[in-house]
């Protein structure tokens, strides 16, 4: 990294060929564009150290203040990509999470849109679990706080739920960690001792989620279940026979654990059958299907945005479609800034549209609302348009007619023993600005 005389002295020659552009960014979107400009001139310099670095802080500060957290840490990646930060490469890794906490505390404090808000709660419990990975629980913690934090600014359930269950998982696997840690201590002195490797081993594996680390002590523990498991990991085989041995051994490991030890051992042994499944077939794979339904179950998430499922099928007009339906372009409705919503316009006059998804009876409850997008060139849709929801082909809700530019209508419904779910937009009439937008749908357990 440059020294400070270097880094001063280029600072200066950025500022006297950047005033100008700096003077005239008045709102967050123009610091953007001044931010990325900067990024761009920074990663076309090759002939200039010091130069480059001053540009790529410069970069990371104005998107920083701006509220583009994810601006901000691609700038940060690019830094850490450069220059050395710290003596080693787990240094380097440390140093580079220290530098994006400390520049997502000042996006979030900046932060006014919705999208920019989301970001830092998203990058943030990345970020945590990078850190808890590495055994960095302090540095975990900071980031899960901020990640609390800027989720209880969004009021949104889902950033909220993942940011509560993220600190849920650090101070298991914190509390996990210091339960092993005389017996990681032991394997320093005497690496070979096997009721420490099993301990090690089932942290490394059970609670942190690193089975690359773990596996090899599991191998020569001394409980012979584990070592088998194991062993038949490390094996560089596809055979079908082993990926079903290696779900069913792990199956009924996962039911001799609870909280977080018993969601990683689940979730590998669902990983095992979903690989051995299509070359199954009789009484095998109809076990396999009946235990990969109830893991998914258990597994699932509390709080979802239905928008993060794919569709199974989308239907336009009678046919099917190739489009997807999430909202990938700017949104609102009623002046709400719409991240995770649907959209389902019906594409003539007389139509309807209808994506179907299959929740398989994992979750209790889809809440959200509909309307039309604020975006129409006309006071109204040209026909009332009409919002029903579909389980298992029985109507759970409907709609009344809504037209106007900026309408919209709450809804909440049971889907505790649904399997599939169908969202359907009738258009009775003329389909001009017909602009259907499902707001960001929920789908609780």
């Amino acid at each position: 990294m440059p020294d400070a005389d270097s880094q001063r002295d280029k600072a200066a020659v950025v500022a006297e060929v950047y005033r100008s552009t700096y003077e005239k960014a008045d709102t967050p979107a123009e610091n953007r564009d001044v931010a990325v400009q900067m990024f761009q001139q920074a990663l076309a310099t090759d002939d200039d150290s010091a130069g480059k670095f001053v540009m790529l802080r410069i970069a990371r500060d104005i998107a920083a203040e701006a509220g583009e957290a994810d601006l901000a840490m691609c700038v940060i990646d690019e830094i850490a990509r450069c220059y050395q930060l710290a003596d080693d490469e787990a240094g380097q890794r440390r140093a580079c999470l220290a530098m994006k906490l400390a520049t997502l505390r000042r996006a979030s404090t900046a932060a006014v849109a919705r999208r920019n808000r989301e970001d830092v709660v998203q990058r943030a419990l990345a970020y945590a679990d990078e850190a808890r990975s590495a055994l960095w629980f302090d540095l975990a913690r900071e980031f899960v706080a901020l990640a609390v934090d800027a989720a209880q600014e969004t009021r949104d359930r889902v950033q909220i739920h993942r940011a509560s269950r993220t600190a849920e998982v650090l101070n298991a696997t914190a509390a996990a960690f210091q339960a092993i840690a005389e017996d990681a201590e032991l394997l320093e002195v005497s690496p070979t001792d096997a009721a420490a490797k099993r301990s090690v081993g089932m942290f490394y594996c059970f609670h942190a989620g690193d089975w690359e680390a773990g596996l090899p002590m599991l191998a020569e523990c001394d409980t012979p279940e584990l070592r088998r498991l194991a062993a038949l990991e490390l094996q560089a085989s596809s055979d079908v026979e082993r990926r079903v041995e290696l779900g069913d051994g792990w199956w009924l490991l996962a039911q001799t654990q609870e909280g977080l030890s018993r969601a990683n051992v689940l979730r590998r042994a669902l990983g095992r059958y979903e690989k051995a499944l299509p070359d199954t077939q009789g009484l095998t794979r109809d076990k396999i299907a009946v235990r990969i339904a109830r893991a998914g179950k258990e597994l699932a998430p509390q709080v979802r945005y239905l928008a993060d499922l794919a569709p199974s099928t989308v239907v336009v007009n009678g046919s099917p479609s190739e489009a997807g339906v999430r909202i990938r372009q700017p949104c609102s409705v009623r002046g709400e800034e719409i991240l995770h919503g649907l959209r389902l316009h019906p594409p003539g006059p007389k139509t309807s549209s209808h994506a179907a998804y299959q929740l398989d009876g994992h979750y209790g409850e889809l809440s959200g609302s509909v309307g039309i997008a604020d975006g129409i060139p006309a006071p109204r849709s040209a026909t009332p348009l009409v919002f029903r929801i579909l389980g298992d082909g029985k109507r759970l809700w409907r709609s009344r007619p809504i037209s106007a530019r900026g309408d919209a209508q709450l809804f909440r419904v049971r889907v505790g023993a649904i399997r599939k779910l169908e969202l359907f937009v009738d258009c009775p009439g003329p389909h001009r600005n017909a602009v259907a937008v499902w707001v960001d749908p929920i789908l609780e357990k």
